[in-house]
């Protein structure tokens, strides 16, 4: 069963629009689009949300192997790695996202993966 926030917060007026686009070369790589509406059927939708409290998205320019995780959907397209996480726990979000950077940071950037300060705070 979905644990309510810890704040007590609810997102119950309002909405959400997303739209992200990912170019190479002035061509278009991954277009997602999307609007959630507080209370909407699609925040409680098997389709939607789920009554989920938490969702969140990665994206990387990757041209590498296959890469697993156990708490994330991941679509590998040609170049690209799409990481999505629908739950209700933010600290299992971002530790399945760290997870996942971490591996990808030194074939992506070609840098040791030190996670950002900013990450800490």
């Amino acid at each position: 069963m979905p644990r309510p926030p810890r704040s007590g917060e609810r997102f119950e007026r309002g909405r959400l629009q997303i739209s992200t686009r990912v170019d190479r070369q002035e061509r278009p790589l991954f277009i997602d689009k999307g609007e959630i509406e507080a209370g909407g059927r699609l925040m409680h939708s098997p389709a939607g949300l789920g009554g989920r409290s938490v969702f969140g998205m990665l994206i990387a320019t990757y041209d590498g192997g296959r890469i697993a995780s156990p708490e994330l959907g991941l679509t590998q397209l040609p170049g690209l790695l799409v990481a999505r996480y629908l739950g209700d726990s933010s600290e299992q979000a971002l530790r399945a996202f760290t997870a996942l950077w971490k591996a990808l940071r030194p074939s992506v950037c070609g840098r040791v993966a030190v996670e950002p300060r900013i990450w800490s705070t």
